[in-house]
């Protein structure tokens, strides 16, 4: 039984593995890049997109939070 412990855990391991070693011959064969342009991808990308969802969990968290707890306390002020 333990033996077959050992195998669950380390079966992800392993499959994780695999996929990311198969990765590149992958993306050679659908004829994808394997170089990035990182600065560009790193820099603009991301910064814009973690300012937007910033942005968009401020307004959404008053819609799915309830009022007394959202808006009210500010709204008294």
């Amino acid at each position: 039984m333990r033996i077959l412990k050992i195998i669950g855990e380390k079966a992800h391991l392993a499959l994780t593995v695999l996929l990311a070693v198969s990765l590149a011959p992958a993306l050679m064969a659908a004829k994808l890049p394997l170089k990035f342009d990182w600065a560009h991808f790193l820099g603009t990308f991301w910064v814009g997109l973690t300012i937007q969802s910033a942005f968009f969990a401020c307004l959404l968290y008053p819609v799915g939070f309830p009022f007394r707890e959202t808006i009210q306390p500010i709204w008294a002020r």
